[in-house]
């Protein structure tokens, strides 16, 4: 279904853009971890009434730490290679790849190239626990 106004949405003056139209970049960074940036993308911020989503750039050499959350992740590798951690598994992973945890079930990456990975973390709900494990 093609995006129109009556889906409760409008333009954002002061962007110039479609209030469901978000550019990565334009938000907010915080460090993980060493070398590791997570971007809050789609949330309640930004209009989501039940799922979030973030943008994460791990730097070569850096590791994403291992954690888990009560419900599902869907991870997509956007970008770059190295290896993931899923459980007690660990394995090379290359973009464009998905890597799906359940509810539980600890998962990281570390990046074992020369090239920045990035990864767009899916969840099915706005508010996400997050336990390092």
């Amino acid at each position: 279904m093609p995006y129109t106004p009556e889906h409760g949405r409008t333009d954002s003056p002061e962007r110039g853009t479609p209030m469901g139209l978000i550019n990565n970049l334009d938000r907010p960074a915080a460090e993980a971890a060493p070398g590791v940036l997570r971007r809050a993308i789609v949330g309640r911020d930004t209009g989501s009434s039940s799922l979030s989503t973030s943008y994460v750039t791990i730097a070569p050499g850096a590791t994403a730490p291992v954690h888990r959350h009560p419900v599902e992740e869907a991870m997509f590798l956007c970008q770059g290679e190295g290896l993931a951690i899923l459980g007690d598994q660990t394995f090379p992973m290359k973009a464009p790849a998905t890597l799906l945890a359940p509810p539980g079930v600890k998962h990281g990456f570390i990046n074992t190239s020369s090239a920045p990975m990035v990864v767009s973390g899916n969840f099915p709900v706005l508010d996400v626990e997050t336990t390092v494990a």
